[in-house]
């Protein structure tokens, strides 16, 4: 190489061909890029490059010299980066179309006009789809002016029967105001008066806007005006699939969107079923107060609870809405509040509804529900009475009448409405049941028994009615003591509804009486997962963990129970008897007097402080506490026995004596250990009223009930020794024995005190001492 010029590197046979345009068809030609390929195996890319660069056709583009391409050789051998450069994709299509300018050309012409035939078909395209919204524009005015007559007249038949149901109203406001008295039958009258007017109107409208519909689907006012009409009508369901469509057309009408959450709500509370409260009374003792607070808790089945978001969304959105008016937003919030269980506020806000808009057909009917939830009977009446002049043959609207007078203590007229009710709709499952219920309040128990049987055929499998049905039928059995019927029935409902927590709540306290504790605890837990603010069943929980060795448990359950419901007498009781077991008396007297103020009219209050003053020997205030509970229904064997015992400790033993037979009777299932002690009590009793031959009877009872009692041993021998003839062989006989069965040892230390004052009276009378 020597730094000498070297020949430039003739071209190949093949590519001189190639560049003359020779033999562009042969095989020659067909083998132009013989030696080097880009990417072929075993060739370093760089010297591919550099190689190719010296094959190039066009002379220009080859190295300028031999020294040019030495040079890039010794950047190649040093590893340096060559100055040749790899043709790139653009480069050889360029190089191609030179070669072919007939087909380049060709694929330029259609390049150039692929675009604009494209266009041109994408503007005849945007053209027939506006063409077709257009004629669709057109089509959907046509069927909009061919509706509108229709719709028209619907709207005007609606107004009218409003109008003439409004001017009833007013005619019987202003005849109470004049201070005629207005019987239901009369009211009834005056209903069905304007009710077949009414019917009429509403008959026509419902037509009217039927035919609107008809001729254009998409109306949405004419739906909402349909909606309207099935609301006057009772038919809650049709109404609210009117409604939902016509929010579907028009999200923005507000009155629409009210109507959809009155409508759920009304829906709500009719399947919910309220009148079924009674059915809830804890052991039959529970007030209206907290009836309402454990309905609340109670968890709805998933249709139920979707209704209500519903309706508290929808009127989420009416607050944040710009033009409702004060008196549906009123109305709204009325009916929230009342769902969140506060009816003094709801009631607030129903009546300012009310004030602005007094004939409105949704605010009277949630005014009667909030009205008798508060226990207001005559406004409760009063507005039931006014909302059946708009529609006396109402089936859910005399159900719901009945069930306020069974509120109101008025059974006899409830069971009047529930038959009314029943006839205009035979099949309902829920006037059914409510009937039943009033004919046990009766005091018809086979009546209602077959009215039960009758709900329970008529309701579906997973109606929320069935559940309760099986739920009530549950409890009244587990009252009974039937705790295996009880268990079937809490499983039945819970089998159609498992997030029934009140259920779980039952059937855990059945398995609970029943005696087993696992299965109770795991209801429990359970129902407390889906109701973590139901305290009534921490309480419940408490006494299992209690009966299974777990105190603390119990403990936790029990602050957690009256933390959570201040009203569960219940749970204070057993809290102050922990409290008292554990020497806590200051604390367990706290939560007895907490149990009284909060439950003043349930004994277990009154007979747990009644037992903590006798233990701190307060028996004047142990006996007033006893007789308060004896007073409120407490006759068990426990209250008279500690009644006793106070009537002893102040020297009043004939009452003491008849408390203790009283106790003896109502105890005598009683486990045997709480019979010997009130026989040994009266025992006492007696012999302290002078009366040693009953004392020596009972002691002797208690002795065959059991033998190894030291207490009943220690009764009869000092019996044998007051009573005439002073038997102290038979005194000492039974001293021995009950020295020799175990007693404790302040019984053993009484024992040789008495066996030793025995032996000194049998010596001072001159009988013949025993052996020590």
């Amino acid at each position: 190489m020597g730094g000498a010029d070297l020949p430039s590197p003739r071209p190949s046979p093949a590519a001189a061909g190639e560049g003359d345009g020779a033999g562009a068809g042969s095989s020659r030609g067909k083998r132009t890029t013989g030696t080097f390929r880009p990417g072929r195996r075993g060739h370093p890319s760089d010297l591919e490059t550099v190689c190719l660069k010296c094959l190039e056709k066009e002379p220009a583009r080859r190295y300028p010299s031999s020294g040019a391409l030495a040079d890039e050789l010794d950047r190649y051998l040093t590893g340096e980066p060559i100055l040749a450069r790899p043709v790139s994709w653009l480069g050889r299509q360029w190089r191609r179309a030179r070669r072919n300018r007939g087909a380049a050309a060709a694929l330029l012409a259609v390049s150039i006009l692929l675009p604009g035939l494209g266009g041109a078909l994408l503007s005849l395209s945007h053209l027939r789809r506006q063409s077709g919204e257009w004629a669709g524009k057109a089509e959907r005015l046509e069927r909009r002016r061919r509706a509108e007559p229709y719709g028209r007249r619907g709207r005007e038949r609606l107004e009218q029967a409003l109008a003439g149901w409004k001017d009833l109203g007013l005619r019987v406001a202003w005849r109470r105001l004049r201070g005629e008295t207005i019987g239901s039958a009369e009211l009834l009258d005056l209903g069905r008066t304007g009710k077949s007017r009414l019917a009429r109107l509403c008959a026509e409208a419902a037509s009217a806007l039927g035919a609107a519909l008809g001729e254009d689907p998409e109306y949405a006012e004419a739906y909402a005006a349909r909606a309207e009409v099935r609301s006057i009508a009772g038919e809650l369901d049709a109404a609210l699939a009117d409604t939902e469509r016509a929010l579907d057309l028009a999200p923005g009408d507000f009155r629409a969107r009210f109507r959809r959450a009155s409508l759920c709500l009304r829906i709500h509370t009719r399947l919910w079923g309220r009148p079924l409260e009674s059915a809830y009374l804890e052991e039959g003792r529970a007030r209206p107060a907290r009836i309402s607070q454990s309905l609340r808790k109670v968890p709805e089945e998933p249709h139920l609870r979707e209704l209500r978001d519903r309706a508290s969304r929808d009127m989420d959105l009416l607050e944040k809405q710009d033009g409702v008016p004060e008196a549906l937003r009123r109305q709204g919030q009325a009916a929230i509040l009342f769902l969140e269980g506060k009816p003094a506020e709801a009631a607030r806000e129903v009546e300012l509804a009310l004030a602005e808009a007094p004939f409105d057909f949704d605010a009277q009917s949630l005014a009667a529900e909030i009205y008798a939830s508060l226990g207001d009977h005559a406004k409760a009446m009063a507005t039931y009475d006014d909302l059946l002049l708009l529609q006396p043959d109402d089936a859910a609207l005399r159900f719901a009448r009945g069930n306020a007078l069974v509120r109101a203590g008025r059974v006899q007229e409830a069971l009047a409405e529930f038959d009314a009710s029943l006839a205009l709709a035979p099949d309902s499952a829920f006037a059914c049941y409510a009937r039943s219920e009033a004919l046990r309040r009766l005091g018809d128990q086979a009546g209602a028994d077959a009215g039960v049987e009758q709900a329970l055929r008529l309701a579906s499998r997973t109606s929320t009615v069935i559940v309760m049905i099986l739920n009530n039928r549950g409890a009244e059995r587990m009252a009974k003591n039937d705790l295996a019927g009880a268990i079937d029935d809490f499983s039945a409902a819970l089998d159609r509804l498992p997030h029934f927590s009140l259920a779980l709540c039952n059937r855990g306290k059945a398995r609970w009486m029943k005696g087993e504790l696992a299965e109770s605890e795991a209801d429990l837990d359970r129902a407390l997962d889906l109701a973590p603010q139901m305290g009534w069943a921490f309480f419940l929980r408490a006494k299992v963990r209690r009966d299974r060795g777990n105190p603390d448990g119990a403990r936790a359950d029990l602050d957690r129970a009256v933390a959570l419901d201040p009203g569960l007498a219940g749970a204070w009781v057993d809290r102050g008897l922990d409290r008292q077991g554990r020497g806590d008396l200051a604390g367990a007297r706290a939560d007895f007097d907490v149990a009284v103020q909060a439950a003043p009219d349930d004994p277990e209050g009154y007979q747990a402080r009644g037992g903590l003053r006798l233990a701190e020997g307060d028996a004047r205030g142990a006996l007033v506490d006893l007789d308060a509970a004896a007073s409120k229904g407490d006759g068990s064997s426990s209250v008279l026995y500690n009644r006793g015992r106070a009537k002893v400790d102040l020297g009043e033993l004939d009452g003491a004596v008849a408390d203790f037979g009283a106790a003896l009777v109502a105890g005598a299932a009683d486990e045997v250990g709480h019979r010997v002690e009130t026989l040994l009590a009266r025992s006492n009793a007696w012999f302290l009223g002078g009366h040693k031959a009953e004392a020596a009877q009972d002691a002797a009872a208690a002795l065959a009930l059991a033998p190894k009692s030291a207490k009943a041993r220690m009764n009869l021998a000092r019996c044998h020794m007051a009573q005439p003839g002073r038997n102290f062989p038979a005194a000492i006989e039974e001293l021995r024995a009950a020295l020799a069965a175990e007693p404790t040892a302040e019984e053993r230390e009484q024992l040789r005190m008495m066996l030793h004052q025995a032996k000194s009276l049998r010596g001072l009378l001159g009988d013949t001492p025993g052996d020590d």
